[in-house]
């Protein structure tokens, strides 16, 4: 039979391969073999195939498959026999005498961990894949796979070394019906050392009861003696419902089928003689307290009331339910060592269910009669073998025996281990948690004074009006910075190391990171208010300069053309910034004025990255320029038209704003190969109170501000030095810059130190112009040892600000700190917070499935265990409040936590008179 169309799934097929452990470049072995019922397998013992990952030969195994053939790779690597294997890639099982959906779900009933990647054959059965971290020997993959095997009641054929499997993505072909595609049901990426899954999967020797399931069921015969677990008896959907509850606007109507099956279950159990465990309304109740939000009690009595009123019967037919509690005796028979089947007809009238309440007592009498160990010992046990150094074997048997002792299923034994363990990691991790907790916090709250930066009439002001703002006066000063830098002449430059060459140029990157409504542009615009003045000003004047050129022009053109002279050239315009940051429109502002530099303001600074190369359909090398601007280097442009643009020294400045998540997705995985996000300053506002400002004092910044600008803009190029006390300060700083580089594990931060060396050197700069010009002096030749300590200042905040920026990433990768940390800053803002409001108001937790409301509720139990806060109520009414140890630490008023100081004020410091004001004033009047 020819098939036409079956186009295998080339992606699925890759996920599987690379899910396995596959390295590009290996091996990988095909065989194809013509399935069961096909006549032609009797003459074909089928075909071999091998290729390199991942590079399989893609046609012919579609040819092969159109031919009928089903396609299968050898799981290990090496060839395809068993002597060929050299690498054992992952452990697995299926089971052809299982339904899909128990077979797909069963790992969790036996207490393994998460397969790496599970396959839906297309056939009856589910291929499910444990991949290991590094290959094992081929003595130690056949005992852990033939005791999987055993373990789980899989094939027991799977468990030669070169085993062959269904092929994701290719199709399950059988005669009399059409192909189905295998497909991916699940891929956790999940691997696993192959200690972990010894010490998980128990040795055991094979089995020498060779019943099968079809024997089994056909064995028993309802009711049986043992306590069927209710939950068992309904439904999948529905025993997720309990587990999991569900959100907002469905939970009534989920809840009141739900209470409507749990009453027909327990009633049909009753009608047929069947004791069980667990109580209806109590299984109710449960899903209840696990929806988001918890229902509250008055919901709860409504709904069961109206349920009872309404059950009929359960969702699930009788045959299903039979099934069900056949599947439940199945398992524990195969994995509990503690049941024993009993199949005879059991005279439990004296037993019946048909009052709830005498249920539970009678449950609970029968319970403990047939345990020796009650829940609490079972406990203290388990939190004992926790403390102990035992081996992956003695676990494993004292699990089993404290599993028959307590009469517990033995998964339920190893989830309790694993639950006490985790607990006892995160114990003995608090204390460095609890210290890193404080280090974040620190950096987070650490806002810099301006009066220790900047002289006093100039501080003031804008610290001032940062408060009214609801913004930081870091933001106002990292926007500032940058804006002078582009003030300042071509040629300015600060010797640093006169050695090897080393200068500090006034060129600077910055950047404002806050929330949609942070504050970010207001901040900005209140710095480049005056800088758009000068430019609206400075237009005029071109305009002016352009009709002058053009009455010239014509007067040239008339004239008689020996005595006419040289042509006028046109006006170039003075550009004080722009919001066009590709490598054309830097280049063509900087060839018009070769000896200025200027501002790239871009509002959302992620349209550097989505606008690069626009109009070139993505090629072009605008990367490239702004890494290579930050250094001042030359800008060289020639193109297919016959443009030609060339400068020897580009000085242009850049600074923008954006928003976390944005910035999160721009900087991907946070490795930064190239340093492009290490060229930037970033500034981090926090999200504060903004009240109306009832008795604010008017400053008038922006005048205060022209004034510097046009001072700086006034300044002739100069080549500054560092004082000798500067210069000693220089050099320690640099020194350990350059230690912090050789000890730090991430790449992107090693990229920061090092860029902090020279950008050190350009704050010592600016912080030396601004503070002489804003007082209306000239910066002296040399830079003072204050000023070198306040850029020292300057550059740790820097360094914090970026491992901030780094913990975004750490926090959507699901590490526990900066998510505690979000917690506090939360609950700062916001006062008690319930589960339910850390859910929706902190977007780590929100977008995340493993942080139910019953995790944060564990979440805000450790923060009150590392005085972070306290708790009141339980349950799902748990509310928790913020209350940070380091909250009072202030450095002068309002909690602002300083992690550093700078020395005195800067007042009045390295001046020289030569400018004032008023002459400033003049001069733009002058203009205008």
């Amino acid at each position: 039979m020819l098939f036409n169309s079956l186009e295998i799934n080339r992606d699925a097929a890759i996920v599987l391969l690379s899910a396995l452990r596959r390295e590009p470049g290996e091996k990988v072995c095909l065989r194809f073999f013509y399935p069961d019922g096909d006549s032609r397998k009797a003459r074909d013992k089928g075909m071999k195939g091998e290729c390199r990952f991942p590079n399989l030969p893609w046609k012919l195994m579609e040819r092969l498959q159109a031919e009928g053939r089903g396609c299968y790779f050898v799981v290990n690597s090496g060839g395809h026999k068993d002597a060929d294997i050299i690498r054992c890639h992952a452990i697995f099982y299926e089971h052809d005498h299982l339904d899909k959906e128990t077979s797909r779900e069963l790992w969790q009933h036996l207490g393994l961990p998460e397969p790496t990647i599970q396959i839906d054959t297309g056939g009856k059965s589910i291929h499910s894949y444990w991949a290991l971290t590094s290959s094992c020997t081929i003595e130690q993959w056949q005992e852990l796979q033939s005791n999987l095997l055993e373990f789980a009641d899989g094939d027991r054929k799977i468990k030669n070394p070169s085993r062959v499997m269904r092929l994701a993505g290719a199709y399950h072909i059988k005669p009399g019906r059409e192909p189905i595609q295998t497909t991916i049901i699940n891929n956790s990426g999940n691997v696993y050392t192959y200690e972990e899954l010894r010490s998980i999967v128990p040795k055991q020797q094979p089995s020498t009861a060779s019943q099968s399931w079809k024997e089994f069921e056909n064995s028993i015969q309802l009711p049986v003696s043992e306590r069927v677990p209710l939950i068992e008896c309904l439904s999948k959907a529905n025993r997720l419902l309990i587990e999991q509850g569900t959100g907002e606007g469905q939970r009534n109507d989920r809840g009141y089928a739900l209470a409507c099956d749990l009453i027909g279950a327990s009633n049909y159990l009753n009608s047929i003689g069947q004791l069980f465990d667990g109580l209806p309304k109590l299984l109710f109740e449960q899903y209840c307290a696990n929806c988001s939000p918890p229902l509250d009690n008055a919901e709860i009595g409504s709904i069961w009331q109206s349920a009872e009123k309404r059950a009929t019967g359960s969702s699930l037919p009788s045959r299903l339910i039979e099934g069900c509690i056949k599947g439940w005796l199945w398992r524990e028979q195969r994995f509990s060592s503690n049941v024993s089947i009993r199949s005879e007809q059991a005279k439990i009238e004296s037993h019946s269910f048909s009052q709830p309440a005498l249920a539970d007592s009678e449950n609970r009498r029968l319970s403990q009669t047939s345990a020796t160990l009650s829940i609490q010992d079972v406990q203290v046990e388990v939190s004992q073998l926790v403390e102990q150094d035992l081996t992956a074997a003695e676990l494993t048997t004292r699990i089993y025996d404290l599993a028959k002792r307590s009469g517990s299923q033995t998964r339920d034994v190893w989830g309790l281990y694993r639950t006490y363990q985790q607990e006892q990691e995160q114990l003995n991790e608090r204390d460095d948690r609890s210290t890193e907790i404080n280090k974040l916090l620190k950096l987070g709250r650490h806002q810099l004074r301006l009066q220790r930066y900047l002289v006093a009439s100039l501080a003031e002001p804008l610290q001032n009006v940062a408060q009214y703002l609801g913004s930081t006066t870091s933001a106002m000063l990292f926007t500032l910075l940058p804006t002078v830098a582009s003030l300042c002449r071509v040629g300015t430059r600060l010797e640093l190391i006169a050695a090897t060459g080393f200068y500090a140029l006034p060129i600077l990157y910055t950047g404002l990171v806050s929330e949609s409504g942070g504050g970010k542009s207001p901040t900005q615009k209140i710095i480049l208010t005056p800088l758009f003045r000068l430019q609206e000003s400075t237009d005029r004047e071109y305009e002016i300069q352009v009709e002058q050129y053009d009455r010239e022009l014509e007067d040239w053109q008339r004239s008689d053309r020996e005595n006419r002279g040289s042509k006028p050239c046109r006006p170039n315009p003075r550009e004080y910034y722009t919001v066009d940051c590709t490598r054309e429109g830097i280049a063509q502002i900087q060839a018009q004025q070769p000896d200025r530099g200027f501002l790239g303001w871009v509002d959302e600074l992620s349209a550097i990255v989505t606008g690069r190369n626009q109009y070139r359909g993505g090629k072009g090398s605008d990367k490239e320029a702004l890494l290579s601007g930050r250094d001042g280097s030359p800008i060289k442009v020639n193109r297919a038209s016959g443009k030609r643009i060339s400068v020897t020294q580009s000085s242009y400045s850049i600074t923008g704003a954006t928003q976390p998540d944005t910035l999160r997705s721009l900087m991907g995985d946070f490795s930064d190969g190239s340093g492009e996000w290490a060229r930037f300053l970033w500034c981090i506002l926090p999200i504060q109170p903004a009240p109306f400002p009832d008795d604010a004092v008017k400053y008038d910044v922006s005048e205060l501000l022209l004034a510097l600008y046009l001072r700086v803009e006034a300044l002739q190029p100069e080549t500054y030095k560092l004082s000798p006390e500067a210069l000693q300060r220089y050099r320690n700083w640099y020194n350990d810059l350059d230690q912090f580089r050789l000890n730090e594990p991430k790449q992107a931060l090693r990229s920061v130190f090092q860029k902090q060396k020279g950008d050190v050197g350009v704050l010592m700069m600016l912080l030396h112009i601004i503070n002489a010009c804003a007082v209306g002096k000239v910066p002296a030749p040399q830079v003072s040892e204050r000023t070198a300590k306040a850029a020292i200042s300057l550059s740790k905040f820097c360094i914090g600000q970026v491992k901030l920026i780094h913990t975004m990433g750490d926090e959507a990768r699901g590490e526990l700190s900066p998510v505690l940390v979000k917690l506090i800053e939360f609950s700062d803002r916001r006062g008690w917070i319930t589960a339910r409001d850390a859910k929706q108001g902190i977007n780590a937790l929100r977008i995340s499935k493993q942080h139910t409301s019953e995790v944060i509720r564990r979440l805000f139990h450790d923060l009150c265990e590392m005085g972070y806060g306290t708790t009141e109520g339980s349950g799902s009414k748990m509310r928790w409040k913020s209350r940070s140890p380091d909250k009072e630490s202030v450095d002068g008023s309002k909690g602002v936590v300083t992690s550093s100081t700078t020395g005195e004020s800067l007042e009045n410091t390295e001046i020289l008179s030569v400018v004032d004001a008023d002459d400033a004033h003049s001069k733009l009047a002058e203009k205008s």
